[in-house]
């Protein structure tokens, strides 16, 4: 056993697209066709891109191309800038309910609740005008939702990777005079996070 290093955490987003004002659609189903009839089922259209899950594994982001034929998208994942701090957050909620005993007493369940999971990242800003992550988090046309990917260990290809559609929360830059500029992003998650295997 040996421990992971930080430095070979990694945040991703898919250069496929620029993200989206509306969440993707989730189409389920054991391979990327099926799962593009459940898109459709769940009201996508041919033409629309989707993501592919098989129940809690990522399958790849795809386009619908007919009702019951969908591609994945050409393009993978690039580099969220260059991160030097990268965080993956997960909560359950616990729900907490009292039920008497009819004796006058009582006794305290807890119940799941909702999952809420969130990728952070901070770090020096490069001067790659084309890098996609800079493109999406700075648009003008508002918040995106982007396909995000956290890697525990960049160098391992059997790591745990998880990835998930999520809203670009916010996203700042700072510098003083003559000093690196340096960048924070949030993406907070919607939906349910995967994991995947490249």
């Amino acid at each position: 056993m040996a421990i992971i290093k930080s430095k070979v955490l990694g945040l991703y987003v898919l250069n496929s697209t620029n993200g989206q004002t509306e969440a993707f659609t989730v189409g389920d189903g054991a391979t990327v066709n099926a799962a593009a009839i459940d898109a459709v089922a769940n009201g996508a259209s041919v033409g629309d891109n989707f993501i592919a899950v098989n129940g809690t594994t990522f399958l790849g982001f795809a386009e619908i191309l007919t009702a019951t034929t969908g591609t994945v998208v050409s393009g993978g994942f690039s580099l969220a800038l260059a991160a030097t701090n990268t965080n993956m957050d997960i909560s359950n909620s616990v729900n907490e309910v009292v039920a008497r005993d009819g004796s006058g007493g009582s006794e305290t369940y807890i119940v799941s609740g909702a999952q809420t999971w969130s990728f952070s990242a901070d770090g020096f800003l490069t001067d790659d005008a084309g890098d996609t992550a800079h493109d999406m988090w700075l648009s003008s046309s508002g918040s995106k939702y982007v396909i995000a990917r956290f890697d525990t260990d960049v160098t391992d290809a059997t790591s745990n990777v998880y990835v998930g559609q999520g809203l670009v929360e916010s996203f700042s830059l700072s510098g003083g005079f003559d000093d690196n500029v340096t960048y924070s992003v949030t993406v907070n998650g919607y939906g349910k996070l995967y994991t995947y295997t490249a």
